[in-house]
């Protein structure tokens, strides 16, 4: 939000519910956000240390996306990683084509190493080198990624592919709904901000570790 809207947003007499990130902004607004933690915790904690050199964290350089990734560092440190095995890929936000490059030279160090991907549209774009280059997914390396992708109903490989932690969109519009109406129908009860959060699952894929 820029300043001049946030200031418009804030003198307006209906209530409004932000819903874009995946931390609490300091705004006066009621806010409905994934809570990604113990999702993104289950994907770190079912990785078994000893079948991986190493770990890609793919991410994003804007607000949410730095937010995730701290959020995966964090957890790569209890799962075992130190620092010095773990390679920060910072990808492109809008020019996805940029990518390309990247994933062609991930898809060749990737052997033994576990990639975690801080957005599901990186992982599909991701997943399609990594066949092209013939690197066995869930063998040869292990991918897990943050969204619902899947969930929301786009399947881009004909079958749900990507392991990871996600919040579905319709819970997510759901809980915004029904925070809105209890707004609506109660504003005195309701006069600052509330926040919601909605709980991100974990879901194992082909992209999985072997157990």
């Amino acid at each position: 939000w820029d300043n001049e809207t946030m200031d418009r947003m804030k003198k307006t007499k209906i209530p409004v519910v932000l819903g874009r990130y995946d931390f609490v902004l300091n705004t006066p607004f009621h806010q409905v956000l994934p809570d990604i933690y113990g999702a993104v915790f289950e994907v770190f904690r079912r990785i078994r240390r000893d079948q991986f050199d190493g770990l890609f964290i793919i991410y994003e350089n804007h607000e949410n996306c730095l937010y995730r990734r701290d959020v995966a560092l964090e957890l790569a440190h209890q799962a075992g990683f130190k620092d010095s095995e773990i390679e920060l890929v910072k990808a492109a936000h809008h020019e996805v084509e940029m990518n390309y490059p990247i994933w062609e030279d991930i898809s060749r160090r990737c052997r033994r190493k576990f990639i975690y991907s801080c957005g599901d549209v990186m992982a599909s774009g991701l997943i399609r080198v990594l066949r092209k280059s013939g690197v066995e997914l869930g063998k040869e390396t292990q991918l897990a990624s943050l969204g619902n992708l899947e969930d929301s109903g786009y399947q881009p490989f004909e079958e749900p592919t990507i392991t990871g932690a996600g919040t579905c969109y319709r819970e997510y519009g759901e809980a915004a709904v029904r925070l809105l109406m209890r707004v609506l129908e109660s504003p005195e009860e309701n006069r600052f901000s509330q926040i919601v959060r909605v709980p991100a699952v974990f879901k194992k894929r082909k992209t999985a570790f072997v157990q």
